[in-house]
């Protein structure tokens, strides 16, 4: 990256679609990791209008030469006072998970009886997936969150076959990102997600989504 390229932050409110501003970042972090949330952190100034509109749940949206290149939910919001000068050294932090905690949000639920696991035979990992993701939506969670991969294709533009037939039992609790961290660590499964308009659209990938250079 050119030194004087910069990065742009744009704040989205909690509904995702409403852009409340660009964050005025004296420094800017962000985290990404491959098949994992990864995390980012903003600094800035106190007394902006920006700051003021700040609250938990919001999207902080990085751009970088016109397209986004990922972000982080609004978790923690911390204010401090560096100095007692003219300015009064007056800043906020903000710093965040990655979209993909919204997979932590949702849990493999029972199925109905008393048993404590779900078990699922000679489907693709991405058949289980969708399963689950589907049963967290019924039950409400997972609102803005679609997928563009089937149980028989992957997200990939020429689109790939998944060719595993898996046998996996799963306790009842784990997170959902749990279960994609699992798939992905047997191989033959990488999943990423990207902000599209007012939705979260997962991806996951047969062939691998490229080298991870956390």
């Amino acid at each position: 990256m050119a030194t004087t390229d910069k990065t742009e932050w744009r704040l989205r409110d909690t509904n995702l679609t409403t852009l409340l501003g660009i964050v005025p970042a004296a420094q800017s972090h962000l985290y990404l990791e491959i098949n994992e949330p990864g995390s980012g952190e903003l600094r800035l100034p106190l007394d902006t209008v920006t700051a003021g509109q700040i609250t938990s749940g919001m999207f902080a949206e990085c751009y970088y030469r016109g397209s986004s290149h990922g972000g982080f939910f609004v978790e923690n919001i911390k204010e401090t006072k560096a100095d007692a000068g003219e300015y009064g050294g007056r800043w906020m932090s903000i710093s965040g998970r990655g979209p993909l905690a919204l997979l932590e949000d949702a849990i493999v639920w029972d199925d109905g009886t008393t048993s404590t696991s779900r078990e699922f035979t000679s489907v693709t990992k991405a058949s289980i997936l969708i399963t689950l993701l589907t049963e967290a939506q019924a039950r409400g969670a997972l609102a803005n969150l679609t997928w563009d991969f089937s149980a028989s294709v992957d997200s990939a533009v020429a689109p790939v076959a998944w060719t595993d037939s898996e046998h996996y039992k799963l306790p009842v609790g784990t997170s959902l990102l749990d279960v994609a961290r699992q798939f992905a660590k047997t191989g033959g499964f990488d999943f990423e997600i990207n902000l599209s308009g007012a939705n979260f659209v997962l991806s996951a990938y047969a062939a691998g989504s490229g080298t991870d250079k956390a």
